[in-house]
């Protein structure tokens, strides 16, 4: 069986409401939480601002790609963007950002003579 009949999407969007129904109640009990475990919370939303943000990064190459088959151009691409509520440039960067930062999970360092950096592009959020 392939991955695609595996995959359900009614159930990978019940988790995203899950996750969206557990934001909206989370307000009222930060007030209950002890110091440290508001800091541990804080810590937790900026990885998963990161993720979030990865993400939409993705969906616009997903997005960009399906245009490109049907020999989409221009004015298919701003109508595309236009669906996300973005322009065509922001999608060509978001999407520029995912086909250099993240396609190839090894792409994860840059040389520069011998020291070797790791760069995180998420960390300039």
């Amino acid at each position: 069986m392939n991955e695609l009949a595996k995959f359900d999407a009614s159930a990978f969007f019940q988790n995203c409401n899950q996750i969206e129904m557990f934001f909206e109640n989370a307000y009222e009990k930060l007030r209950h939480l002890e110091d440290d475990h508001l800091v541990d919370l804080y810590g937790y939303l900026s990885i998963t601002h990161k993720h979030s943000w990865k993400m939409q990064c993705a969906i616009l190459v997903e997005a960009q790609g399906r245009v490109k088959k049907r020999g989409g151009r221009e004015a298919e691409m701003e109508k595309a963007a236009s669906e996300f509520g973005i322009g065509r440039r922001s999608m060509f960067e978001k999407a520029k950002v995912w086909n250099i930062f993240f396609q190839d999970e090894e792409k994860d360092f840059i040389s520069a003579g011998t020291r070797t950096y790791r760069f995180d592009p998420l960390r300039i959020l």
